[in-house]
């Protein structure tokens, strides 16, 4: 696995190697491990070879598994309402330090208050970064 940056240049950051089996084998391999920080301009690559055989060989499949995680909360609230202790502080946090909301007003979120419909899709198209074709 490489790592690109916004100028092209490259890193590895994980290498991992398979034998050659069946065609109803699924191998199981310890995944590589590595924690992408998701950098603005950074990109991950995954480059497949297979090695010179005199069979014919087939490339079957790569699994890429993605978990979100959440960043550790500041040491500082941002509303009013919301303390550091808090249960949701971290989470708020980051849906603020995201762009996804500003709370509800006056430097509250409103953390009790129920959600609309409407509210609901704005925070989730923004935290998702929903989009259309224009025609």
């Amino acid at each position: 696995m490489l790592r690109r940056n916004k100028f092209g240049g490259l890193l590895v950051v994980g290498n991992l190697d398979s034998t050659v089996h069946d065609w109803n084998t699924d191998i199981n391999v310890s995944p590589i491990g590595y924690l992408w920080r998701g950098i603005a301009g950074e990109g991950l690559i995954m480059h497949v070879q297979q090695v010179a055989s005199p069979n014919y060989q087939f490339f079957g499949w790569v699994e890429v598994w993605w978990r979100r995680s959440v960043s550790p909360a500041p040491g500082f609230q941002s509303f009013n309402d919301v303390s550091t202790s808090h249960p949701f502080f971290q989470f708020i946090e980051a849906l603020a330090a995201s762009g996804i909301t500003g709370g509800c007003g006056s430097g509250n979120y409103c953390p009790e208050n129920p959600v609309t419909r409407g509210q609901m899709a704005v925070f989730l198209a923004k935290a998702l970064g929903l989009h259309w074709a224009s025609n």
